[in-house]
Formats: structure tokens, C-alpha cells, sequence
């Protein structure tokens, strides 16, 4: 499965593909899309240094991970630890609906509680996805 092509936006190529080969072909772009969803997605990749979880980090987390899931169309959410370093990423279709993730009021409590009390520092980036591989097994 590949997810997240972008579709070109040459509009020498928006009305038609010239292929030369044996002679010129003249393909339509809208019949050699037509089995292709084209769509752009989002990741952000939340990095932090662990100080302490206490015993709501866990209940915290679970809560925000089906909030972000359900209410603001996360399409996907994985996260792990090694030592203290933690790594989370989400998948999104939309910078607006990670907006509307960021804002939210009890998202915002839970950052709140993350810089006073379970990471000594954390960096947040938002990337276009542009290409998927993989396997099917």
C-alpha cells in the first residue's frame, strides 16, 4: 500500500503526459490517476527526555491518544521509550486537524502537566509525508 502522493501540480502535465518511446503517446493524467488516490499526510514526531511519569502519565496518554483518534481524525499514533528517551508519532491527514489537536483545551492541560512534570525538555516537529514503502506480509 503507498499512502501520501502528492499529486504534481506542473499544469504542463494537468491536461495531458507525452511519453516518447515508439512514437508519441498523449495519455490523459486524469485516466492514469483514476486507480491512484492521490493524497498528502502529515506526521508529527514528538521527541522528549523522560524526568518522571507519575501514575496519571499513563491514563493521561491513553485518554489523548483515543481523543486525537476519534474527535480530531489522527490516522494513526505510535510511541515508545528506550532509557529515557521517548519517541511518539502521529499521522494526520491535515495541518488544520493538527491544529485543532494542538488547541485543544484538555491536550493543552496535558502539555501543561509534560513541562512541569514528566520531561526535562521535548522538540516537536510537523512533516509532509511525500512517499510511503512497504511490504505486505
Amino acid at each position: 500500500e503507498r499512502r501520501c502522493l502528492k499529486p504534481v501540480e506542473d499544469d504542463a502535465l494537468t491536461d495531458k503526459l507525452e511519453i516518447n518511446a515508439i512514437g508519441q503517446i498523449a495519455v490523459a493524467v486524469s485516466d492514469i490517476r483514476r486507480d491512484v488516490e492521490f493524497r498528502t499526510m502529515y506526521a508529527v514526531i514528538f521527541r522528549a527526555t523522560v524526568r518522571e511519569k507519575g501514575p496519571d502519565y499513563e491514563t493521561t496518554a491513553d485518554h489523548l491518544r483515543q481523543l486525537a483518534m476519534t474527535r480530531y481524525r489522527c490516522r494513526d499514533f505510535v510511541s515508545m521509550q528506550e532509557g529515557a528517551s521517548e519517541l511518539t508519532i502521529s499521522w494526520w491527514d491535515s495541518l488544520e486537524d493538527i491544529k485543532q489537536w494542538r488547541e485543544d483545551p484538555e491536550h493543552r492541560a496535558a502539555q501543561d502537566r509534560g513541562r512541569d512534570r514528566w520531561y526535562s525538555d521535548y522538540r516537536v516537529e510537523v512533516v509532509e509525508v511525500v512517499r510511503q514503502y512497504n511490504k505486505a506480509g
